[in-house]
């Protein structure tokens, strides 16, 4: 277990905590955290930085891109994308699992000044349809997995990911589309407990504001983080999303499976992840867990829904590195933080507001 020294703090005060032999830092935001951030710019200014830099890795497609390449072909599907006329609050819908192209197409959707609209492939191919009335989408961009509903939705344009570059074609790289902070970033449907989904709107400023807080989880340009939740979830574009303007290292799992993430994780010392209560569950019940070195792992992070205090015990001592778990709305507004190493004595509780 943590060893904790009694200490108090603000939301600003950069605080320490001891746990066994390695020191985790919290540190204090380095801006404001209502700063604007343009998030296409600030994804070409990493790339301008370090373009020698691996960026994206997903080894199910064999994909293991630099920063360069990776700014280049977001700048070119937006250039694709805005030739279709995307630009502010112009709503273009996804259908597909994780992959390196699908995470392109959304950096590429935002590069473009458009709106981005997930669309969650678990939902009944009707309540697909709904949403994509709801929404008014024309364009949707769909993978070979999901083409047959796909084409149920009524799209005026159906583009199949796999073909993505046959779609972009010659189209050349454009800059970052002159967002402002009230332009929308992305529509998330969800139907919390009861009801039909509903579209969540979040705009540029909104979003702009979680990649500047995820300095407190200490995500950086040499962090590593893992995804392993679908695109369409709010838990991962609070995280993996935030990260892409820092210059986080993004390793992409298609679908989740315990000892493959652990694999992954030890393979590209992995130092950030975000997972849902069910999945701490998995890896705790998995036999071979303390067979993998994940000794790099600086946070872990939880969301979407009780994390349990005897779970977390587990994952604090087994599993290096701090945990955070989070309690908010997709919607937006309050939230409440529980940094699991600064207080142990809290595990059953959703931390501060």
């Amino acid at each position: 277990m943590a060893r904790v020294p009694e200490y108090h703090f603000g939301p600003m005060e950069e605080r320490a905590v001891t746990m066994d032999e390695a020191e985790i830092r919290i540190r204090p935001l380095d801006v404001p955290d209502d700063t604007f951030q343009n998030f296409g710019a600030a994804v070409q200014a990493v790339a301008a930085s370090k373009p020698d830099a691996i960026a994206v890795i997903h080894e199910e497609s064999g994909t293991s891109w630099t920063w360069g390449h990776y700014a280049d072909r977001i700048a070119r599907i937006a250039s694709r994308l805005q030739a279709e006329g995307v630009g502010p609050n112009f709503m273009v819908t996804g259908l597909s699992e994780n992959s390196a192209d699908y995470l392109a197409l959304y950096c590429g959707v935002l590069h473009a000044g458009g709106c981005m609209v997930p669309l969650p492939f678990s939902a009944r191919q009707d309540a697909l349809q709904k949403m994509m009335s709801d929404c008014g989408s024309t364009l949707l961009f769909a993978s070979d997995q999901f083409m047959d509903t796909a084409r149920t939705l009524g799209a005026d344009t159906l583009v199949a990911i796999s073909d993505l570059d046959d779609w972009i074609g010659d189209a050349q790289p454009v800059p970052p589309a002159d967002v402002q902070p009230e332009h929308l970033y992305d529509m998330i449907y969800s139907s919390g407990t009861t009801g039909n989904p509903k579209g969540i709107i979040h705009d540029h400023l909104f979003r702009s504001r979680q990649q500047v807080r995820a300095s407190r989880n200490l995500l950086d340009g040499d962090s590593v983080i893992l995804m392993s939740t679908p695109l369409y979830s709010n838990t991962t574009l609070v995280t993996s999303l935030a990260a892409q303007p820092k210059g986080t290292r993004t390793v992409i799992m298609s679908r989740f499976n315990t000892k493959e993430f652990l694999r992954l994780s030890e393979t590209y010392r992995v130092t950030h992840a975000m997972l849902v209560p069910v999945q701490y569950m998995r890896l705790m019940d998995e036999p071979d867990f303390d067979k993998y070195d994940l000794s790099a792992y600086i946070c872990k992070m939880s969301t979407s829904a009780p994390l349990p205090g005897v779970v977390i015990e587990k994952v604090m001592a087994r599993w290096p590195g701090n945990l955070i778990e989070s309690y908010g709305m997709t919607e937006g507004g309050v939230s409440t933080s529980l940094d699991c190493a600064a207080f142990p004595d809290k595990w059953d509780t959703v931390g501060l507001p």
